[in-house]
């Protein structure tokens, strides 16, 4: 999720920017190279940077998490830059609670596009009726409800917390 205390980023921005207008990691890193504020950075320092626009929510991670793990297949749909892939599964540890992790950038196909939840929902092996997706962006979960998946939209712990329970029919926490 993003952090709620992100403070903006010009090298974020430059490379957000970048990434919507190209769609390519060669492009884009290209791009960054001739950008006055990302020109002396790494691409790895520029993906540093964009990670660091994300958290994890701690009572997700600590609370909600352990509880599904082992119950749920758990996916990751990240229409991140394919730049920051492997600093994000480095820094989040999505194996300790994730089968799968879908980078729109390595899949050609990204969030809402219907395309990148049935690759996601057939990698799991499950049907789209057996899975709830859960975004903080309206389009992006109305996208996955038009595959046939279950949606929340994340606006805050507890009330996902509570939307999950009705959804999965148990009182888990």
């Amino acid at each position: 999720m993003k952090c709620p205390d992100f403070v903006g980023d010009p090298v974020v921005d430059v490379a957000e920017t970048i990434w919507k207008e190209t769609k390519d990691v060669h492009k884009m890193v290209e791009g960054l190279r001739n950008d006055v504020t990302t020109k002396n950075l790494t691409t790895a320092e520029v993906a540093s940077h964009v990670v660091r626009k994300f958290c994890k929510i701690p009572e997700v991670w600590e609370f909600i998490l352990p509880r599904l793990f082992g119950r749920y297949k758990l996916a990751v749909v990240n229409n991140g830059m394919g730049i920051t892939v492997p600093l994000f599964k480095e820094t989040f540890n999505f194996k300790d609670y994730f089968e799968l992790f879908i980078n729109s950038s390595e899949e050609g196909v990204e969030k809402p596009n219907p395309g990148i939840f049935k690759i996601t929902y057939q990698r799991l092996g499950v049907t789209p009726s057996e899975c709830v997706f859960t975004d903080d962006s309206e389009l992006n979960v109305k996208g996955a409800e038009d595959v046939g998946m279950k949606g929340i939209i994340y606006k805050d712990p507890q009330s996902f917390k509570e939307q999950l329970e009705l959804l999965l029919n148990t009182e888990y926490c």
